[in-house]
């Protein structure tokens, strides 16, 4: 089976008070690669098969109630890799919070 395994691991810092908060965080992810390298849909941070890494920051905005209820985020996620500054990568992010 052809495809990609990830296990994203990061931490974030919140700044803030009650419900809203500036969000900003760093991470690893490490993947393994099975995939067509020079397939146009392989993303650009893959660049050979087998065991690789990639770094990313967080930076956004979250409104997150400090009990339950509805939470809310915005956020820009670049990636640092092997091939450079993967700067297109944005988020949205909604749900309930418990």
């Amino acid at each position: 089976m052809k495809g990609v395994l990830a296990f994203p691991i990061g931490l974030n810092y919140l700044m803030g008070k009650n419900k809203s908060s500036f969000e900003a965080g760093l991470g690893l992810t490490p993947h393994y690669a099975d995939t067509v390298i020079d397939s146009p849909t392989n993303p650009e941070i893959i660049e050979e098969n087998g065991w690789g890494a990639n770094g990313y920051l967080n930076v956004g905005y979250r409104f997150q109630p400090p009990d339950n209820g509805f939470m809310f985020r915005l956020n820009w996620t670049p990636v640092i890799s092997s091939t450079g500054f993967l700067a297109q990568n944005f988020g949205v992010s909604a749900g309930y919070s418990f």
